[in-house]
């Protein structure tokens, strides 16, 4: 079907009509593709904009049509709008279509090129950049049209929840929003290894793993996913659908990538990043710099800080003092 919209400006901000037509399969596909055409023109429309909501009128039938997805803004000079908002007639006194024809088509076309075979992926929403990810094997710093359509369509699928909750789980970790869109593909590729997509897994559970992530070194990330493809999957499944009150340090604690050995002295150092979260914290908060890596005797001393209270006599007479200067 054939779509036609006019997108008037508004009289304060002296800028000219535009139209812009194209074929769809349906309604909501070419609103879609409406949303995308606008956002590269860099044409913002509604309240307190430069442009009014497009409208959609019938298909003119004219030999002077200007070029399929394309944002023009001739056309309006040379015809105009009925009052039934639907019909398009010749303005009286407009130039010849041939003259106009001419001097329009060949700088259209060059837009077209370009914008339709080059859109920087890393300028698009999260939840469109997502979506291409787990479609895509292969890295993309540049999409096409119709790869932004089919991703914009897949992230307004209420049903796809594999999709949903890699974006809920995101909102949690503030370094994913810091990767790079090389880095943010290769966290996507991460993820569907260890969490398969024809599966349901739980937000939380994929936010943790986001978390190792993005926290790990860059040499040690195929490590950390081997890891929990191995058993740390599993791990924080059972514990985030148990009904026990056993606590999460607990149930990590057998099993939360940090390797403990009795002939472990203290040159052996445990890398802060495969921790619980709270011992990703205290070992923060009781200390003056950022730290990587603790020893045994330090490891042990916030191990007894995550124990019941009563073993909060061991926290450091210091530590308060220390946080609060760095607040």
């Amino acid at each position: 079907m054939e779509f036609f919209y006019v997108v008037k400006a508004t009289q304060k901000s002296g800028k000219e009509d535009a139209v812009i037509w194209f074929t769809a399969k349906s309604e909501a596909r070419a609103n879609l593709q409406l949303d995308v055409e606008l956002e590269d023109a860099g044409i913002e429309t509604g309240r307190g904009k430069d442009y009014a909501k497009p409208v959609r009128t019938d298909f003119p039938v004219y030999n002077d049509l200007p070029q399929e997805s394309t944002v023009d803004y001739t056309w309006c000079k040379r015809y105009e709008l009925q009052d039934d908002g639907r019909t398009w007639l010749p303005k009286a006194g407009a130039e010849s279509t041939g003259a106009m024809d001419n001097t329009a088509a060949p700088e259209t076309s060059v837009n077209v090129e370009t914008t339709v075979e080059s859109i920087p992926l890393e300028n698009r929403a999260p939840a469109v950049r997502f979506a291409v990810h787990l479609t895509s094997d292969k890295y993309q710093s540049h999409i096409t049209k119709e790869q932004q359509l089919a991703a914009s369509e897949m992230s307004l699928d209420e049903g796809n929840t594999y999709l949903h909750n890699l974006l809920l789980a995101k909102n949690g970790i503030p370094e994913v929003a810091e990767l790079s869109l090389n880095a943010e593909w290769k966290l996507i590729q991460a993820i569907k290894q260890v969490f398969v997509p024809d599966e349901t897994h739980e937000a939380d559970v994929i936010a943790a793993f986001m978390a190792d992530w993005a926290r790990a070194d860059a040499g040690d990330r195929n490590q950390l996913v081997e890891e929990w493809r191995s058993g740390k999957l599993t791990l924080l499944k059972s514990e985030s659908t148990s009904n026990s009150d056993v606590t999460t340090d607990q149930v990590l604690e057998p099993d939360n990538g940090i390797q403990i050995d009795e002939n472990d002295d203290e040159t052996t150092r445990y890398p802060v990043v495969r921790m619980p979260f709270r011992k990703q914290l205290l070992a923060q908060f009781t200390a003056n710099e950022l730290r990587h890596h603790l020893t045994r005797e330090e490891y042990e001393a916030i191990s007894a800080l995550t124990t019941p209270a009563s073993s909060w006599r061991t926290w450091p007479s210091n530590a308060g003092r220390d946080f609060s200067a760095r607040m």
